[in-house]
């Protein structure tokens, strides 16, 4: 199966609301996976720490190594991101060592979870062939 790109801003932004209403932390995923073109492998392990300094500013890249390519990557964050961070780790009181998308379970939410909540969004919005690698393509 062939994973297409989201095309439609509206349905974007739709998608967005409806993750935002589920659960932020979808919503930050998502928006994440749309910002930054990064896999969803390397997303989800995040901690606080990666984004934010000790001083607690936003650190000017994100460095992380890449699980498939094992290649160091340095990514700056946009502001449309810095802005939907920063509430989201005040409202969840997160601080450094914590996950930005911690599971109930203890650690952080895995492929298939992730995977299940995107699709299910998608699928609302009328959005076909869609996969987690949709956000990298979007």
């Amino acid at each position: 199966m062939t994973v297409e790109p989201i095309r439609d801003k509206v349905k974007i932004k739709q998608m967005y609301q409806y993750l935002k209403g589920k659960n932020p932390k979808y919503s930050l995923l998502f928006k994440f996976g749309l910002n930054t073109g990064l896999r969803i492998s390397d997303i989800l392990p995040l901690t606080v720490r990666d984004i934010y300094s000790e001083n607690g500013k936003f650190r000017e890249y994100l460095v992380l190594v890449e699980m498939k390519t094992k290649k160091e990557k340095k990514i700056k964050l946009n502001n449309a991101l810095r802005n939907t961070i920063e509430p989201y780790v005040k409202e969840n009181h997160l601080i450094g060592t914590d996950y930005l998308f911690p599971s109930r379970k203890g650690g952080y939410i895995g492929r298939i979870q992730a995977y299940r909540v995107l699709k299910e969004a998608a699928e609302l919005f009328g959005i076909e062939n869609f996969g987690t690698h949709s956000l990298r393509k979007t």
